[in-house]
This record gives C-alpha cells, structure tokens and sequence, in this order.
C-alpha cells in the first residue's frame, strides 16, 4: 500500500516525531562538521593541491619525469625511434603472421603436439618406468588432439578473422581486456603452412622430454600474454587485480606480482615516452610518493643491513600510481574494479568451501577457550588474518557497487559477491578485520549520504541485544577481545611492550625498513618465549619502529591528504558509481588503518599492493569524474590507449594501430 507515492510503511516512520528529531539533529551536526576546522580542512583538497603544484618539489618532479608538459620534441624522437626498430617491425611483422594464419595450421600444429607429448608420456612411464611421470602427458593430449580435429576441418578461416567474429572472444579480448579491433587486423594475406605447423608442434612435444609438459605451454602463452601488455598495458594491470588472490599458485606469489607490475610499468612508461600516455601529478601523488620513498630508502640499510625486501616494497607500492593512472577513465575503471571483485569473489568462494567442508586452519586459533569455533579459513592467503584485511578492503567496494548498480541483474550480482565476501571475512575469525570492516560501514552509511543518520541512531537502541540474535560463537569471539585469558591477546600484548620500548629508543631515527631489521633488534627487547615475532602485530608501531617518527608523519600526512582528496570530490560528485566508489575506495582504506591498531597489516606482500590499488583506484575515480565536470573532450576509452589528454605537436610518425582523428593545428596523441 502506497500514500503520496511512497510505501506506507516507511512514509509513517519517517513521519514520526522522533524520526524528525532525528534528522534534525543529524542536519546539525552535518552543517557543524562542515563548518569546523577539522570538516573544513578535509573539504579543503583544492588549496592543499595549489600549495603542492607550487611547491619546488613538485615542480622538481614534474621536470624530471616530464610532466610539465614539455619534452614535446624528445617524445617525437623516442617515438620515431621505438617505432622504427628492429625490435618493434619484428614483432608486428610476427604478430601479422600469427594472426593471418589458417585454422587448419593450427589444428596441425595441435596434433603433432598432442601426438608427440603423449608418446613422450608413455616412453617415459612403460619403457623408463620413470616414477614422476606427470599426469599432463596424458592429459595435454586429451584436450589438444580433439581440438585440433574441428580445426583441421575448417576451411580457409584465419586466426584473426575467427576471433573478430566470435562473440565468446570478442567479449572476452574487446569488452573485458580492452583490447583494440584493429590490433586483429592482418595485412598478410597468406595462410601459413601446414608442414611447418607440424614440424614445430613435433619439436614441442618432443621437448617435454626435457622440460615438465606446463613450461613447454607456458612459454608461447607467456610470449602472447607480454605482446598483448605491450599493445595495452590497462590490459595487464586489469588481469593482474583478478589474479591476486591467484598467484599462490605459482609459489613464489610476492616476487611473481613484483614482476609482473615491473613489466606493466615498464610498457606504461614505453607508451608515455611515445606520447601515447599521460601520467598525472597532484598533491596526493606527492605525499605518497615521498613517503613510499622513506620506506624505501628506510630498507637500504639498518641494524640489519640491506634488506631484500626493498624490491618488493617498491614495485608492489607501484600500485598506486599504476591504478590511478591507467584506470582514470570509466571504461577501464569498471574493468579494474569487475577484475579486483572477480577475484576477490574467487577468493571468498573457496574461503567458504574450505570452512563448510572443514578443511580449515587451528594454529591460529585458541582452541580451549574457542572450542566452538571449528577453525579459521585461509582461502589463498595462508593466514586466516591476512585473508580477513583482504575481504576487509573489498567489502565497502562490494557494496558501493550495490547501490550504484541500474539493472536488476547487475544488482543481484553484486549484492552474491557482497554476501559472499561477508561470510568470508566471518569465517576467517579475525577480531581486528571484524573491526574494521564495521568502522568502515559505519563511515561509509554516514559519508554516503547524511539521511542514514538518523537510522543509524535508532540502530543503537539495537545494540544491547545483539548477543541475543547473534551466534554464540561470534559473540563469544567479539567479546575475547582484550580478554587476557587468550593466549592471541596475551601474545600481542608482550609484543607491544617490547615495541613501545623499541619506538622510544628509536623515535627519531628508526632501526630501518624490513623484516630482518625488526627480526634483528626485537630479540633483544622481546619477553621469555616471545623471541620470534616477526612484527610489532600493529602497523603505527611498525612504522615508527622502523622509520622513526618522520615515517610515521609521513604515511599519517598521506593518507590525511587522500582522505580529504575524497571527502573534496564527494561534495561535488553527482556520478552514483563514481560517488560511491570513491567512498568506498577510501573506507577500505581506513578499515586497514583501523585494523593496523591490532596487527601489521602489510605483513603480507600481496594485501600491501591492495592497499594501494585500492587507494589509487579511488583517486582513479576521481579524477575521472573530474574529467566528466570539466566537460574535456575525452576520446573512446573503450581502446587500450584511452588516458588523460595531452595536447603535443604533430607527430611525424605514428603507429597506424593507435591512430586517433586530428585537426589542423594539433594531434591527440593517446
């Protein structure tokens, strides 16, 4: 039943006296905040951002990297030279004869392959009697020689043409990857040779009696895979997101990611030298810049030595800039966030598999005084904490995509991944990330709109029976937290006493960045039987800790300077996606701030490169809303070369694949 074109229900409720009391002292409190030092400092970006720009080291930077908007002539230069190398018309030249070559050529080379690593299975297993026969030798030809039978039955159909007119491609190659049509447009009009097919699918296959069957594969699809990051490297950083729960299975997840970011932005980098990308640098660049170079330049030498871990600080820090880059328009702002919630989804999926069939983790678990808890997910993470500050982040994300979402279908899809990222982070049983996904909510109800304040007021009468609705076992566990009865409490407890009595004797100087830093000092502050904690289980302690108290100003000043970035956009932000994504981004961040108040959450490499994803895709997304205010004129983001405008001269030379309209006067290059 409806009155006056609203449910019944709810018109009544928001009717009442005390509902309107409510919201009247909801509107005060909005109007006092804003108008305080505290709101009106975080409202503020834009003169934090003109005291930057004018500041030496920004102007500093900007020359160095050029930014400043000069360097037209050089870029002319390197893109000449880049484009005219031997290098470069080689790999067009083989991109061109993959791509115009016959289904059948590959259906040929398919089936030598498969052919030939199954006979190399079976000398191995029946004539060696070889016990570490892999079961790949059996099962690469299962799948190649079926596949290649359609394929030697098609006619003269070339590679390029299939995967244009295929629409399970197309959707996969132009819609989610970003790539270009035109990047699967051959010259070459000869199909290939089928003999040749056969002779290079045999040395393959004969091959994997050398080499493991997944290497042999591995090394074609890593070559195809490193072209198509050259053509678009968003394509890379898109994939790379999805894949970060993923790369455990590599076995070496942290050095896998940190080369694959150093290719990313090492093609990055080779496309804004061509001037065809645009890097960006503002005020919040700057402050996190600086600070990822204390950390860094805090690692290079302590009571430890030079720590190993520099590189991988590094590159994973990249992150940001890559993410606030290379997704600052909407169409790969979407697929950045599709992949990072894809797997994030991945993740939480397998979490609850692991907890509902009970094959979940107890060494991180006090099992006498939790005997109801059967033990705490890990999913991909391998520590149930870090899978926790991880579903942590992503949560506020999830649901911001929710409530922007149009259709209904789109809705339901995120509300599944929602709910699933939900119970993940439940079933991981870690306090900390309980905590700071509930401060995030609560920021991100009250920032996303000031009508849920009086909602959330009425909620507190709730509150007190909370324990009555919910499980004992969850309530059992809230409840622990400072119990010291619990040996998880009580082991953090003599840790912060040692690091409390490392940060004041190190306030000023710090004991430098890393792992075997902290190892190498901790021993000799640390309590009987705690001798081995690899960290100070709190990430303001570690900081100040290990880069004194600058550091810890710095990182502090960083993400102040982000906030108010974010709290500055979301006044003037009318984009619902845009909006809440923002904010969303930002309560991720400020969940792992406050969970840094009970652990070290950059412990793990892979949850320190989400964090600053995460952090330059909300700058991402304002700055892509910024763009669509100031009404610039922005080219067909939907291509691999889509980023911010720069205005250079003409450029004599241009790669006919990423050749843009131009006028007169001056040419867009992309």
């Amino acid at each position: 039943m409806k009155k006056n074109g609203r449910p019944w229900l709810r018109g009544l409720f928001a009717g009442s006296v005390i509902f309107k009391a409510l919201t009247a002292f909801s509107d005060k409190m909005c109007s006092a905040f804003s108008g305080g030092i505290f709101g009106g400092g975080l409202l503020s970006y834009e003169k934090t951002e003109k005291a930057c720009s004018e500041s030496a080291i920004a102007n500093g930077i900007r020359s160095l990297f050029g930014l400043d908007g000069r360097g037209a002539e050089k870029k002319r230069k390197i893109a000449s030279i880049i484009e005219n190398s031997f290098f470069a018309r080689m790999g067009k030249r083989i991109f061109d004869i993959l791509g115009s070559a016959y289904l059948s050529v590959y259906g040929m080379f398919f089936l030598s392959f498969g052919i030939y690593t199954l006979l190399v299975g079976l000398i191995k297993t029946v004539a060696l009697r070889a016990d570490d026969v892999s079961f790949l030798y059996f099962v690469i030809p299962l799948i190649c020689i079926p596949v290649s039978v359609p394929m030697l039955l098609s006619k003269n159909r070339r590679l390029a043409d299939q995967i244009s007119e295929s629409k399970l491609l197309s959707a996969l190659l132009f819609s989610v990857f970003g790539l270009r049509r035109d990047c699967f447009r051959v010259k070459i009009t000869g199909g290939g040779r089928r003999n040749i097919a056969f002779i290079i699918g045999t040395v393959f296959g004969a091959s994997t009696y050398f080499f493991p069957p997944i290497a042999v594969i591995a090394v074609p699809v890593v070559i195809v895979a490193a072209y198509s990051v050259v053509l678009s490297p968003e394509a890379g950083l898109v994939i790379t997101l999805f894949s970060i729960p993923l790369m455990i299975m590599t076995g070496h997840p942290s050095l896998f990611l940190a080369f694959v970011l150093i290719f990313i932005t090492l093609c990055y980098i080779l496309k804004a030298a061509r001037g065809k990308r645009y890097v960006r640098f503002e005020a919040v660049d700057l402050f996190v810049l600086i600070f990822i170079a204390m950390f860094s330049l805090g690692a290079l030498g302590g009571f430890g030595g030079i720590d190993v871990s520099l590189p991988l600080y590094v590159c994973l820090s990249s992150g940001y800039f890559l993410c606030a880059n290379m997704l600052s328009s909407r169409a790969w702002l979407k697929r950045g966030v599709i992949a990072l919630m894809s797997g994030s989804m991945l993740s939480s999926l397998f979490a609850m598999y692991q907890y509902l069939s009970g094959n979940v983790e107890t060494t991180w678990l006090d099992t006498e005084n939790f005997s109801s808890i059967a033990g705490r997910a890990v999913s991909f993470f391998e520590n149930p904490n870090m899978l926790g500050e991880y579903a942590m982040m992503l949560l506020p994300i999830a649901v911001a995509l929710v409530f922007s979402a149009k259709k209904r279908s789109e809705r339901s899809a995120w509300l599944c991944v929602s709910v699933c990222t939900f119970l993940c982070l439940i079933f991981t049983w870690a306090r900390g990330a309980w905590l700071g996904a509930i401060a995030a909510m609560l920021i991100f109800a009250v920032l996303y709109s000031k009508k849920t304040i009086p909602f959330m007021l009425l909620c507190l009468v709730l509150v007190p029976f909370l324990p009555v609705v919910l499980p004992e076992s969850i309530v059992t566990r809230i409840t622990s937290i400072g119990d010291m009865t619990d040996s998880s409490t009580s082991y953090r407890f003599y840790i912060y006493k040692s690091a409390i009595a490392m940060a004041a004797d190190f306030f000023f100087t710090g004991i430098g960045a890393g792992n075997k830093n902290f190892s190498s000092v901790y021993v000799s502050y640390s309590y009987s039987g705690i001798e081995a904690a690899p960290h100070s289980h709190n990430l303001f302690f570690q900081l100040i800790i290990e880069l004194g108290i600058i550091g810890l100003v710095a990182f502090v000043a960083a993400m102040l300077v982000y906030i108010q970035s974010t709290v500055s956009a979301l006044n003037k932000e009318k984009d619902t996606y845009l909006r809440g994504l923002q904010l969303a981004c930002a309560c991720g961040v400020f969940s792992s701030l406050v969970q840094g108040m009970t652990d070290y959450v950059w412990y793990n490499y892979r949850v320190y490169f989400v964090f600053f994803a995460i952090t330059g895709i909300g700058v991402a997304a304002r700055r892509c809303g910024e763009h669509a205010r100031e009404r610039e004129y922005v080219p067909d983001y939907d291509t691999p070369t889509g980023a911010d405008i720069e205005y250079v001269p003409t450029v004599t030379v241009i790669d006919e694949s990423e050749q843009v309209p131009k006028n007169t006067e001056e040419t867009i290059i992309l």
